[in-house]
C-alpha cells in the first residue's frame, strides 16, 4: 500500500520530537530549603516581591558602673628630731680681753698729727734718747726718777710699770683716734692722759714729764726714736 508523501512528513516529525525529547536531561525541580540566603540578614521581601533593607536600630551601650579606685593614704613619717647639741663656750683668756679691749680702742687716728710727729722723730737722736732713759732725774717736786728703773725694755716682763717691748705695736691700738707716735708723745708728756688698766694702782707713781716742764719736747722726741729700736714681744 502507498503511504502518502503527507503522512510521511508527519510521521518524521513525531520521531524526531520523540528522539529530541530522550536526549536531553529532565531539569529538576526546585525545591526549597530552610538554609537562609546569604542576603537573609541584610534584607527583606515585602509583599510586592520586592527587597527591603530593614533599618538598623541602635541599642544603646549600658554603662557599667565602674567603682572609684580608692587613693592610698600616706601614713605621716615621723621625722627624727635632732637635739641641739650643747657647744661648750670657750672662756675668754687674758690676752684674748686685752686684744679685745685694743681693738675697741682703734679708730681713724689724726694723721696730721701723727705726720708731723714722724718729721721730728725722724730727726731726733735715739743714742740721746737711751742715755736718757737710763739717767736719773731730778724732777721739778723734788723726786728723783729713771725711766728704766719702771720699764723694762730687755724682756716682756712687768715691773712697776709695763715692759716696753712690743710698744711700737701696741702702741697704735690703745686709744681710739690715736696713731702709735701720738700715743707715746702723750704717754710721755702727761702720763695720767692715759693708763694703762693692769696699771691703774701705779699711774700715780709715773711723773708728768712734758707738762710740768721736766723734759723738752726734744728730749720727748729722742727718747721716742729710741723706742722705736726696741725689739717687738714674742
Amino acid at each position: 500500500m502507498m503511504i502518502r508523501p503527507n503522512r510521511v512528513m508527519v510521521l518524521l516529525g513525531v520521531t524526531a520530537l520523540v528522539l529530541a525529547a530522550c536526549g536531553t536531561p529532565a531539569k529538576p525541580a526546585y525545591e526549597a530549603t530552610n538554609t537562609p540566603s546569604a542576603n537573609a540578614s541584610s534584607s527583606v521581601i515585602d509583599s510586592n516581591g520586592v527587597a527591603v533593607q530593614p533599618t538598623a536600630t541602635e541599642v544603646p551601650p549600658t554603662a557599667t558602673e565602674v567603682p572609684p579606685t580608692a587613693t592610698p593614704t600616706e601614713e605621716p613619717t615621723e621625722e627624727a628630731t635632732v637635739e641641739p647639741t650643747e657647744e661648750a663656750t670657750a672662756e675668754p683668756t687674758a690676752e684674748a680681753a686685752d686684744s679685745s679691749a685694743d681693738s675697741q680702742t682703734t679708730g681713724p687716728i689724726d694723721e696730721a698729727r701723727e705726720a708731723d710727729l714722724e718729721f721730728f722723730v725722724n730727726l731726733a737722736s735715739a743714742s740721746a734718747g737711751e742715755t736718757l732713759f737710763n739717767e736719773t732725774l731730778s724732777l721739778s717736786d723734788g723726786q728723783v726718777w729713771a725711766c728704766a728703773n719702771c720699764h723694762n725694755v730687755q724682756e716682756d716682763v712687768t715691773g712697776v710699770g709695763p715692759s716696753l717691748v712690743g710698744i711700737n705695736e701696741r702702741a697704735g691700738t690703745r686709744v681710739e683716734g690715736e696713731g702709735p707716735l701720738t700715743y707715746i708723745y702723750n704717754s710721755i708728756h702727761d702720763s695720767q692722759a692715759f693708763v694703762v688698766p693692769e696699771f691703774a694702782d701705779q699711774a700715780q707713781q709715773m711723773p708728768i714729764f712734758g707738762e710740768t716742764g721736766d723734759l723738752t719736747d726734744q728730749q720727748i722726741y729722742n727718747l721716742m726714736a729710741y723706742l722705736r729700736t726696741l725689739p717687738p714681744a714674742d
